[in-house]
């Protein structure tokens, strides 16, 4: 069966849904069963993929695990100043 506007239109109306009158039209045609044949015929068009790989050589990575440490501990320093973001003296007031 065939999917048409009109029973995207049902189905939207029974879930109380409600979206621009032209998406049903819109779906409608990009969901011919040539199309829906294709979209599950087709292996992985596009998204997704990647994520796989790695393993082989760990030692570069823990290495440069140990060298972004070293940065964020840099970046932690308290250099002091006398002032607070507020322009008053450290260690005091009301904030």
């Amino acid at each position: 069966e065939a999917v048409t506007s009109a029973s995207i239109d049902t189905i939207l109306d029974a879930t109380n849904n409600e979206v621009e009158a032209f998406y049903p039209v819109i779906f409608s045609n990009f969901l011919k069963p040539e199309k829906i044949a294709s979209l599950i015929s087709s292996p992985g068009a596009g998204g997704g993929g990647g994520g796989g790989g790695g393993g082989g050589d760990s030692g570069g990575a823990a290495e440069e695990e140990k060298v972004e440490e070293e940065k964020v501990e840099e970046e932690e320093i308290d250099m002091g100043g006398g002032m607070d973001m507020f322009g008053g003296d450290e260690g005091g007031g009301d904030y």
